[in-house]
């Protein structure tokens, strides 16, 4: 796998995100490392860590891309600051709401 990923370029990130491999913020070294990225593929999603080190800054904005809420609900069963926004791109697909009504009202938000 990390073969793959060796003749691929990579650089440092120009914004700052969270690594499903460590829960924490990527450092450089990582995210321009193949072994890091054939880890990525492989290795459990740590997602529970990665949103508790998102929730530690303040005025976050959460936002989940794609139909449904899963991952938003996930993240709300975190101990979230009162200034955190937790939202969705999509409708949930028993919502009763047009795809381009409900991403102009989250936009709004």
């Amino acid at each position: 796998t990390v073969g793959a990923f060796r003749d691929t370029p990579l650089q440092t990130p120009q914004l700052p995100f969270i690594s499903n491999v460590t829960g924490t913020w990527i450092t450089d070294t990582e995210a321009t490392d193949p072994r890091y990225w054939a880890k990525q593929i492989r290795q459990t999603v740590n997602f529970s860590a990665g949103i508790s080190e998102i929730l530690q800054t303040h005025n976050s904005v959460l936002l989940e891309i794609g139909g449904g809420r899963t991952l938003a609900t996930l993240a709300k069963q975190h101990q979230a600051n009162s200034e955190t926004t937790f939202l969705t791109s999509l409708p949930h697909p028993k919502d009763n709401i047009a795809d381009t009504k409900f991403v102009l009202n989250t936009l709004g938000q």
